[in-house]
């Protein structure tokens, strides 16, 4: 089981494109606003604690879900190129957890 999540977790991490900057500034996407610093504090620690995802505890699962939850909408505002990377991976990040949460519930 361990095997398991590390894999995915590994995966999560392995799969997350991002915008070099060369890129940004080649396709002109190198003038939009960067994203604030309370949202992107707040997608490094939800979306960073997938790697210690299986010792948390059912309520803390529950409370990380929650801020992918509230998160996402205020990504989606944004006018950042990176906005479509940002909420791809808060969603799989969200089901992660979902997806660990389900597996404790079921023990």
């Amino acid at each position: 089981m361990k095997i398991f999540i590390a894999s995915i977790c590994a995966a999560l991490f392995l799969v997350q494109p991002t915008l070099s900057v060369p890129f940004a500034a080649a396709s002109g996407l190198a003038a939009a606003a960067p994203v604030p610093d309370d949202i992107m504090k707040e997608y490094d620690e939800t979306c960073t604690v997938t790697e210690d995802s299986d010792q948390l505890t059912k309520e803390e699962l529950r409370q990380i879900i929650a801020r992918c939850n509230a998160l996402q909408p205020r990504v989606e505002k944004l006018e950042d190129p990176a906005r479509k990377v940002m909420l791809s991976r808060i969603k799989r990040c969200r089901e992660f957890y979902a997806y660990l949460l389900e597996i404790k519930e079921s023990k």
